[in-house]
């Protein structure tokens, strides 16, 4: 026997959940690649369904698979450093802060979405058909749990104890296919990460455990390709426009982009120069020749609230808008005197100067209140000031209520960044009666990173399939970008521009199978 089947004989358990786990992540973030996650379990299912094996076996290999997988999908969160915006200077600090902030992520999240599936299928599998779909069924069962573990993970002042922090979801590389994301509409991410999984384990069926023939399976693949290719193919998304009866009011949307750095605290030279560039670009959406009904400006901006607070709010739209009836959406950071500092959203009528407002719930750990977790880790270090400096100013209080932004007949669930993630926070919003779905977003703490960007995408995508609206989204530090009802994208930014995207909106109340299914 050669030296490299010795090696590999000894390492399977390593190699070949490594190489699941880096085919699947490198689908999950480039939506170029998002077919190579259909068959990326394959090398993962052979090593872990061909043997017997122990139970701890079974573990080990499932929790390698997941930390290679969820390690690479979470590599943005490297893209953090330097940490000089959060007030840490020190490089080793920064390095070793954000390893244990990945690391306490991965490895336990593996736990879930790898360790515990793989128990759980080797304990109920049948050596059947059957077996494709319980595959399936466990994951996505785990990927829920998962994120009840992340909220548990990240409890903190500024928590909320929800599952909603979905990143990591192997359906969301479906996005990149306009025809496969349409099943969003009837199960939402859940039903797309059990396609993934499904296709999988009937791939490996037909390969490893079917009794046809070798040529039957060849014959039985080709036509399987033929009509993936085909089906991957069709125009569903203009087909199901088409059908689509009624009419359906379009609204122009105005996305403000900027390219404003993170800082842990604004001097006011910085605050006044934020408002002097955000004025210009309103000025810019006032001279564009499209009238806006809507302008949206990224989060934390604190453009609306700085003017009202100056008693200038009022007199900018009126002379750059001429009382055109317009909603204005901005947030920032406010304090409230008896609970803390809340991060708020405010819809303004540029009419009849009528406020209405709404506070943000989940929150990104550290860069918006620090956990407990890494709390006591950089207490080990001696790290009391920097402690000191997060809770000043990086301490958010949670919103409870999740109002609907009114004004004429459009009806706006507005999103902040992170809130995108939940699966079911949005259907919420649209349950009550939202018509369009605003995201205010800021990533200045990523330093433009594209892979973030592209999950991004995808997330925004997920979400407007589910239910059945327009998803628009601001942007600081990486494009502001518009998907339609379909998932598919009609409007985004070029990166590393301060400017407008205008886009035009269609107004949707109808229900998706999804959010009927929910609301039920």
């Amino acid at each position: 026997m050669h030296l490299s089947s010795i090696l590999l004989k000894r390492f399977e358990f390593i190699i070949y959940p490594s190489i699941s786990g880096l085919v699947l992540a490198i689908s999950f973030n480039y939506p170029q690649f998002w077919f190579l996650g259909l068959f990326a379990f394959l090398p993962l299912f052979n090593i872990l369904l061909e043997e017997e094996r122990t139970l701890k076996e079974v573990f080990w290999i499932g929790w390698i698979f997941g930390s290679v997988f969820l390690g690479l999908a979470y590599v943005p969160i490297w893209h953090l450093l330097p940490l000089n915006w959060l007030g840490v200077e020190s490089t080793a600090l920064s390095i070793a802060f954000v390893f244990v902030y990945w690391g306490s992520f991965i490895f336990t999240l593996a736990v879930f979405s790898g360790g515990l599936w793989a128990m759980a299928v080797h304990t109920l599998k049948r050596k059947t058909f059957f077996d494709v779909t319980l595959l399936a069924l466990l994951w996505v069962f785990f990927e829920y749990i998962r994120m009840w573990w992340f909220a548990v993970l990240t409890l903190g002042g500024g928590s909320f104890l929800s599952p909603y922090f979905s990143t990591g979801f192997v359906g969301y590389l479906l996005a990149a296919n306009n025809p496969l994301l349409q099943f969003a509409s009837i199960g939402g991410i859940y039903l797309l990460s059990f396609l993934v999984v499904f296709v999988n384990g009937l791939l490996y069926w037909i390969l490893f455990r079917s009794k046809l023939n070798r040529e039957t399976k060849r014959n039985v693949l080709m036509i399987g390709l033929i009509v993936f290719v085909l089906a991957v193919s069709l125009p569903v998304s203009e087909w199901l426009d088409r059908a689509r009866k009624g009419d359906f009011r379009l609204i122009e949307v105005a996305l403000i982009q900027t390219q404003f750095p993170a800082r842990i605290k604004l001097s006011l030279e910085e605050e006044e120069s934020r408002v002097f560039v955000l004025r210009e670009l309103t000025e810019r959406v006032a001279k564009g020749g499209r009238e806006p009904e809507i302008i949206v400006y990224p989060e934390d901006s604190r453009f609306i609230n700085t003017l009202n607070n100056r008693n200038e709010l009022e007199a900018l739209f009126d002379s750059l808008f001429e009382n055109t009836e317009m909603l204005v959406i901005d947030s920032g950071r406010v304090k409230d005197s008896d609970q803390g500092v809340r991060s708020r959203m405010f819809y303004w009528d540029a009419q009849d100067h009528s406020l209405q407002t709404t506070d943000k719930r989940f929150f990104v750990p550290v860069g918006e209140y620090l956990p407990y977790i890494y709390r006591f880790f950089l207490a080990a270090l001696g790290q009391h000031e920097i402690i000191e400096k997060l809770k000043r100013n990086r301490s958010y209080v949670s919103g409870t209520k999740t109002p609907i932004g009114i004004y004429n007949d459009v009806h706006v669930g507005g999103l902040f960044c992170s809130e995108s993630l939940s699966p079911s926070f949005s259907g919420q919003l649209s349950q009550r009666g939202a018509n369009i779905l605003v995201n205010v977003s800021a990533s200045a703490w990523f330093h433009e990173s594209k892979i973030l960007h592209n999950q991004q995408i995808n997330v925004a995508k997920v979400r407007a399939v589910e239910n059945n609206r327009y998803l628009v989204r601001s942007a600081n530090f990486s494009p502001a970008f518009a998907v339609d009802n379909y998932g598919r994208i009609i409007g985004e930014m070029p990166w590393g521009e301060t400017g407008v995207l205008s886009v035009s909106v269609r107004l949707i109340t109808e229900s998706s199978i999804y959010n009927k299914i929910l609301d039920f």
